[in-house]
């Protein structure tokens, strides 16, 4: 392997993460590679099929973890031939993001708005985890469509990432059409 180890580092609950692994072939002939299973409950997965690797050629391995408690984690990876094996240490900490707002009781009021009259407010999500964390806002319950079919409600931005500790502020438009 091209890595004495592979560790994933802090990885949010529930959240995918991807590293690559490169096997190479030193001999003189073709490795018919075999895999020693990974336990399930480690949460790593090797995402490619395991191949033949021709005389001095690479492999490149993908290599998934995804957390499912905010736990270390640990397993190992082993390929082999009838002759050689090869064995890596994988590592990876699940993490549970720590989010808030300074919404005040969770609710935004935008403000009273005339037809086609648009309001803008603005608001902070703020990462209290020591970890950088990606969002996505998204609407859980709709009110009444707009005569247009746009949304009456827009975000700026709708997706990011926050830096560990940091905050990003987020603009919310409201445009009334009836």
């Amino acid at each position: 392997f091209d890595k004495d180890e592979l560790n994933f580092g802090e990885v949010s609950i529930q959240t995918r993460k991807t590293l690559n692994l490169v096997l190479t072939n030193n001999s003189n002939k073709t490795a018919k590679l075999k895999m020693k299973p990974l336990i399930l409950t480690n949460c790593f997965t090797i995402v490619n099929a395991v191949r033949d690797v021709p005389p001095h050629s690479s492999f490149n391995f993908i290599v998934e973890f995804i957390p499912l408690k905010d736990t270390t984690y640990s397993d190992e990876f082993t390929v082999y031939t009838n002759d050689t094996c090869s064995t890596i240490k994988l590592t990876g900490i699940g993490v549970q993001p720590d989010v808030e707002t300074n919404v005040k009781d969770g609710i935004l009021f935008i403000g009273h708005s005339v037809v086609y009259n648009a309001i803008e407010k603005s608001f902070d999500i703020i990462n209290k985890s020591n970890f950088k964390i990606s969002f996505t806002l998204r609407t859980i319950k709709s009110g009444k469509k707009n005569k247009t079919g746009l949304r009456p409600f827009c975000y700026t931005p709708y997706m990011g990432d926050i830096d560990a500790l940091g905050k990003c502020t987020v603009k919310v438009e409201f445009n009334g059409d009836h």
